[in-house]
């Protein structure tokens, strides 16, 4: 064998070395890095306003669904067209965070469910007719009971809705409000882990 083949093996062999090295310097590398730091979730419950988006937009399809139920019990209507107003957002969104914060109180004072479902029912027609009554000023209100029941009052609020606005109030507080205040934004952080040589 010649001495320049010879040369050329003995390059190729080192060259070969090392990659070797170099690729097992990266692996070293990477669990170094690996074992300085850590993945630590991090969950951030929603905000107020946050909530207030979630509860206005159930209202808004909830009044859609009953509008739509409702047209079909009357009408024979399979269309099932259901309809609301933009209005009904804030409206929804606002009482029903009211709510919310009224059924931890009184949680807190261990008020009976019954009795809570009371209380958010008087808010509920109290809520109902102020806002209906302001949109009513401005020829706006998107809701008028007259036609339809005896009870009602100023075509706002009526008494034929009493049981539903209670069975709609417990529900909102057992349901609604109960896994909305489960609902958060989770993200990884990666921290640097520290060792701590104190001793005590």
């Amino acid at each position: 064998m010649s001495t320049s083949h010879r040369h050329r093996n003995h390059t190729e062999t080192n060259n070969s070395t090392r990659m070797e090295r170099m690729d097992l310097d990266r692996e070293q590398q990477n669990v170094s890095t690996a074992k300085s730091t850590r993945l630590q979730l991090h969950y951030y419950p929603l905000t107020a306003l946050q909530r207030l988006y979630v509860y206005a937009l159930h209202g808004y399809f909830t009044e859609i669904l009953f509008t739509a139920l409702w047209d079909f019990v009357v009408n024979r209507n399979w269309k099932f067209p259901g309809n609301t107003s933009i209005w009904v957002l804030p409206i929804y969104g606002i009482s029903t965070l009211v709510i919310e914060k009224a059924s931890i109180i009184l949680t807190l004072f261990r008020v009976p469910l019954l009795v809570r479902a009371l209380i958010y029912t008087v808010w509920t027609y109290s809520w109902e007719f102020t806002t209906g009554w302001v949109l009513k000023q401005f020829g706006a209100c998107p809701w008028d009971y007259a036609p339809w029941f005896h009870g009602n009052f100023m075509g706002l609020v009526t008494l034929e809705y009493a049981p539903l606005w209670y069975m709609a109030c417990i529900m909102a507080e057992k349901i609604l409000i109960k896994y909305t205040l489960k609902l958060g934004v989770c993200s990884t952080i990666r921290q640097p882990n520290y060792v701590d040589f104190n001793v005590d």
